[in-house]
């Protein structure tokens, strides 16, 4: 599918709301050097000339453990290994695994405003940042609450949860069924070139559907809340059935008939270009003279 994917909107608003976090994370974490306690050689002049980032944001243990803004946080954040930080930040970023990958250099990248002994120390105080940011979205009642779930949780929910509708008017389980043969026709062709996507997608789209269309009693059960912009689901239905093929069984011609020598009879074969069986002329009726009846043919009925 070319041009711009179908949700677009929303990646790029996250994706700067992402960007406004990084930058208010290192904003909270800028002063550190001027608090008590902060290394002279850090608050000092005449820093070293700045190594690469990737080399100088890891740090150790004891750059670690010397970093206030660090002991600012719950520690519940900050005893985290680097590894499974990665792993919870990847889990909870509200956007596309591509858009991840492409976040991680430019994180990296803006280290270089800060010293080098520095730079382990906003790293990891940006990175924790953003992790509580990610799962407040994420989390229930969120603003991307459906991230939080597996596509599969959605897609149960969805097959079962109590639909906003009238109630002469309900969805049936295969209009339901169809809906999200839609959404996987859907995501198929947004992730062609990038399937590392898909469960991303499955979920805005699925997310989406209960959003959009479930009781929002129901939908606060399952942390959810109410969405505008949704999709036509009533042309997604339609659009699905004329590109599914029917289930009908195909209308065969009707079979050959034989006749009691059982022969076939190429006159009754169904064929298009059969033969046409020659008829008996019929006899012509026989036409009586009125005049000759002995009524007069005009005389009107008494």
């Amino acid at each position: 599918m070319g041009g711009a994917k179908p949700g677009g909107g929303r990646i790029l608003a996250v994706a700067a709301i992402a960007a406004a976090l990084t930058a208010g994370a290192s904003l909270a974490a800028v002063s550190w050097a001027d608090q008590p306690g902060a290394s002279p050689s850090a608050a000092g002049k005449g820093a070293p000339a700045s190594p690469s980032p990737t080399t100088s944001a890891t740090g150790s243990a004891a750059t670690l453990a010397n970093c206030p803004s660090l002991a600012m946080l719950d520690p519940a954040y900050t005893q985290l290994s680097e590894a499974e930080l990665e792993r919870r930040l990847d889990a909870a970023a509200p956007f596309p695994p591509s858009m991840r990958v492409s976040q991680k250099p430019a994180i990296d990248g803006s280290l270089r405003a800060y010293r080098p002994e520095q730079r382990a120390c906003m790293k990891r105080t940006m990175q924790i940042h953003m992790l509580v940011s990610y799962e407040n979205l994420v989390g229930p009642g969120g603003a991307l609450w459906y991230h939080g779930l597996t596509a599969e949780a959605l897609e149960r929910h969805w097959l079962t949860i109590p639909l906003d509708r009238p109630p002469n008017q309900p969805r049936s389980l295969a209009d339901r069924q169809a809906a999200v043969a839609f959404v996987d026709s859907l995501v198929q062709n947004i992730t062609s070139s990038q399937p590392e996507d898909a469960p991303y997608y499955r979920r805005l789209y699925l997310g989406g559907l209960l959003a959009c269309h479930a009781k929002e009693s129901a939908l606060h059960l399952i942390g959810g809340q109410r969405q505008t912009g949704c999709i036509d689901l009533d042309g997604a239905l339609r659009a699905q059935r004329l590109t599914t093929p029917s289930s009908k069984p195909p209308v065969h011609p009707p079979s050959p008939s034989r006749g009691s020598s059982g022969v076939l009879d190429p006159w009754n074969s169904g064929r298009p270009n059969a033969p046409t069986r020659p008829r008996a002329p019929r006899p012509t009726p026989e036409l009586k003279d009125p005049w000759q009846s002995g009524k007069d043919p005009l005389q009107r009925r008494k």
